[in-house]
């Protein structure tokens, strides 16, 4: 029986790369038996080769077909063409959209504060006529 040591050197050397495609035999063979499982093809010893071939090719086939203009837009895209809207003019004789209601934003926290220090300042002098009047 195998043991574990050989079965790691066996691994690893189905995993070296080649020189020339830079593919491995370890996961070429993986993808061919996936397809073969996946496809469940009774004659599949006959069809080993010409499955491995297949496997091969889509490996490097280009994800669109080349001779086609059309390509899938990517999400890029898509999200360039939705915010492009944000910066087209309306029309002068388009209806205006209503508008949503929008939330305040937070107070100007510089305003409040000028208003708390001038009440504090009126409470302050209050108190102060209130003690000299007594």
């Amino acid at each position: 029986m195998a043991s574990e040591t050989m079965i790691q050197n066996a691994k690893a050397f189905l995993q070296q790369e080649s020189p020339d495609s830079k593919l491995n035999l370890y996961d070429h063979m993986c993808s061919v038996m996936h397809k073969i499982l996946e496809n469940r093809t009774p004659n599949s010893v006959d069809l080993l080769e010409s499955l491995s071939q297949e496997v091969k090719t889509n490996k490097f086939a280009p994800p669109c077909d080349p001779s086609s203009d059309v390509r899938p837009a990517s999400l890029e895209v898509e999200l360039a063409n939705v915010q492009n809207k944000l910066f087209e003019k309306p029309s002068e004789d388009a209806e205006p959209e209503p508008e949503d209601e929008v939330e305040m934003p937070l107070p100007d926290l510089m305003d409040t504060a000028t208003t708390s220090n001038r009440l504090v300042s009126v409470l302050v002098e209050r108190k102060r006529s209130e003690y000299s009047l007594h």
